[in-house]
């Protein structure tokens, strides 16, 4: 959850997505191998994001350094229309996955 909700905070954020109206989608896919997670914005003026030098003090700025702590892979893919992040996460090692399958959720501001 974390690591989505930083994904999907980035998207609104730094993005077109973030703008009143406008919308961002969320890819989940759970099997017994792996979860993984895709946020499609609706388009930036940057081609790739990057990870934020902070400080101690700073109270933003470290959502991709946890992606990169936390997901056994990532990336930024680019799109016609924008970007969608990726990132995967195999299951703990104690416990299993139920293969909920693939599911998109739909986000929107009001």
């Amino acid at each position: 959850m974390l690591l989505l909700s930083e994904t999907a905070t980035n998207a609104l954020a730094h993005t077109a997505s973030g703008a009143p109206g406008s919308t961002f989608t969320v890819h989940v896919h759970a099997d017994r191998h792996t979860l993984a997670v895709a946020v499609q914005d609706a388009g930036s003026t940057t081609t790739r994001p990057e990870r934020a030098r902070t400080s101690i003090t700073d109270d933003h700025g470290r959502g991709l350094a946890l992606v990169d702590a936390f997901a056994d892979t990532w990336q930024p893919l680019p799109t016609g229309n924008g970007m969608v992040f990726t990132l995967s996460l195999a299951p703990a090692p104690t416990g299993t996955a139920n293969g909920a399958g693939a599911r998109a959720v739909e986000g929107r501001l009001r």
